[in-house]
């Protein structure tokens, strides 16, 4: 009796042949998946990081710009973020979650930060965006840059691209 694969019978050296490969796949395919494992979750707290800032961060407090939308911007501790239109208003129209996960300064005293920040209300709500925050060595100007996919962040400010100025608010 003839074997065919065309019908329901293997011709017995392609069977054989699978079943070789088979067995030769099965270990790169175990070790991929122990490294997926144990290296995927490193990656990951590498990329972010378990990052805390101090509560007297010179990021904190009120920024306004009447001139950028929102107009107004309030960075507390906690980790929200609470933007108001008009710069007047006392009620946020929108809030969000910063998860912060660098900070340096430069050579002139500038203090940066990354974060990716998840919108929790209003009207882009769920939304989320990676952000570059500078805030100049005197305190007074903060400066921002998203984006919505990171890959990397950003280093540096870019003034042509969702960009935004404030001025920290007078007390």
């Amino acid at each position: 009796m003839a074997y065919s694969t065309l019908g329901r019978k293997w011709n017995k050296p392609i069977l054989a042949r699978h079943r070789q490969w088979r067995r030769r796949l099965k270990k790169p395919i175990v070790i991929a998946i122990i490294y997926a494992i144990f290296l995927f979750p490193s990656f990951c707290s590498f990329a972010e990081g378990d990052f805390s800032l101090q509560a007297n961060e010179p990021l904190y407090g009120t920024w306004v710009n009447d001139k950028m939308f929102p107009a107004k911007m309030v960075k507390l501790p906690d980790g929200i973020d609470s933007d108001y239109w008009p710069s007047t208003s006392s009620t946020p129209f929108r809030s969000a979650a910063s998860k912060y996960v660098a900070k340096w300064t430069d050579s002139d005293g500038n203090a940066y930060y990354n974060s990716i920040d998840t919108f929790t209300s209003g009207d882009i709500k769920g939304h989320i965006v990676y952000c570059l925050w500078k805030v100049s060595a005197d305190g007074k100007s903060m400066e921002m840059n998203w984006r919505e996919f990171a890959g990397e962040f950003l280093k540096e400010i870019n003034h042509k691209s969702n960009y935004f100025i404030f001025y920290r608010a007078q007390e």
